[in-house]
């Protein structure tokens, strides 16, 4: 098989102010710097360290950014909307993500981000939507519809601020449809007062005060005391998951449903999904609910895939749990390898693909990974 296994990675973090370009910190677990440079150019209030307040603003569709009375992007809001929506599709060559080369992409980020969003303001300005609530929390991400991988960096930001002064608001949200049970999880932050989705294509949503809070980590990271709680809270006090250990599973995160070109799946899926399954493995893409996800996870012996956003439910695996993700080489900022504490071990192989581009599977490889023919841990370069 051509790739190499990594039992490590970067992590990416960013603090991102409006004249300043954003910070990456090659740290496994770490808080964002709390120092914030309040820029002349921005009215905004601050009510808590990671807590923003700001008044007559618009919230700009499908990206969510926001910005000021005078149409002014505010990018020291746009932390997770820098990231992902400055991030290139694909890339004309394999970038070393370390180093000097991996600084200087940053900036090429925020310049892309940059260009895209402002190309749009005009266009949105064409529908202007008032909102019908004196305030609303800001729990949107860049996509219109709430996908996986925002949807953990949105309960990040909700609980920082799962206080009282605020649960009793609205929040405002990308579309949740995709989402299983996500009442259940705005509900065990304390915020039940419900939530309205943004306006649906271009369009600014006018907002008298919007309470802004941010991730105590980057995006695709997770902070050690949230992940602790959702740990807490959805496995250890659910009495419908099983900790009896007697049904454990091997689970296999398929990709194929995936509707887009080079989703990041195997190239050869039906061989693998067909190898995978004929040794006892289950897709899950099965679950329906989310007790069912929760139950698989946990009792999962080994979690196996490309990558993807689904590795982040890793964190409700058991101690003894062994993880397997395949990546392109361009994507290990991304790579969830060192989230879940609690597992076993977590596996990281790099894969000599770009970005969101498939990649065939040697299917010996797996099986001889399987069998104990081959030891993960002989890949490691770290």
């Amino acid at each position: 098989m051509k790739g190499k296994l990594r039992n490590d990675t970067y992590w990416c973090f960013i603090t991102l102010n409006i004249l300043n370009s954003y910070n990456f910190l090659k740290r496994k677990h770490i808080d964002l710097p709390r120092k914030r440079n309040k820029n002349k150019f921005e009215k905004y209030v601050e009510v808590g360290d990671m807590v923003k307040e700001l008044n007559d603003v618009y919230v700009m569709s499908p990206t969510g950014l926001i910005l000021d009375s005078e149409f002014n992007p505010i990018y020291s809001t746009a932390n997770e909307i820098i990231y992902w929506v400055g991030k290139p599709k694909r890339f004309p060559e394999q970038l070393k993500l370390h180093g000097r080369d991996y600084l200087r992409q940053k900036d090429v980020w925020l310049q892309r981000a940059k260009l895209h969003l402002e190309s749009q303001i005009d266009h949105c300005k064409k529908n202007i939507v008032n909102c019908e609530y004196d305030a609303l929390i800001y729990a949107s991400s860049a996509t219109e519809k709430l996908v996986f991988g925002h949807f953990y960096d949105m309960i990040q930001r909700l609980y920082q601020i799962n206080l009282p002064e605020f649960q009793e608001l609205k929040l405002l949200v990308s579309s949740p449809s995709r989402i299983l049970d996500f009442e259940r999880f705005l509900s065990l932050l304390g915020f039940k007062s419900g939530y309205v989705s943004r306006p649906k294509g271009p369009s600014l949503l006018k907002v008298k005060r919007l309470i802004v809070p941010e991730m105590s980590v980057g995006p695709a990271g997770m902070a050690e005391d949230v992940q602790a709680w959702l740990f807490d809270k959805l496995i250890l006090s659910n009495s419908a998951v099983d900790k009896s250990g007697k049904n454990r599973i091997n689970l296999y995160l398929d990709r194929s449903s995936v509707v887009r070109k080079n989703n990041r799946n195997f190239s050869n899926a039906s061989e693998v999904d067909d190898f995978l399954k004929s040794r006892g493995f289950v897709s899950h893409r099965d679950f329906k609910t989310l007790d069912e996800v929760l139950n698989a996870y946990y009792n999962a012996r080994i979690v196996i895939g490309g990558h993807g956003a689904a590795f982040i439910n890793c964190i409700y695996c058991n101690q003894d749990t062994n993880i397997y993700e395949f990546v392109a080489s361009n994507r290990l900022v991304s790579a969830l390898s060192k989230m879940p504490k609690q597992t076993k071990e977590h596996w990281l192989f790099e894969m000599q693909a770009n970005h969101n581009h498939s990649f065939d599977m040697d299917l010996n490889f797996l099986n001889g990974l399987f069998a104990g023919d081959i030891n993960p841990a002989s890949f490691n370069k770290s």
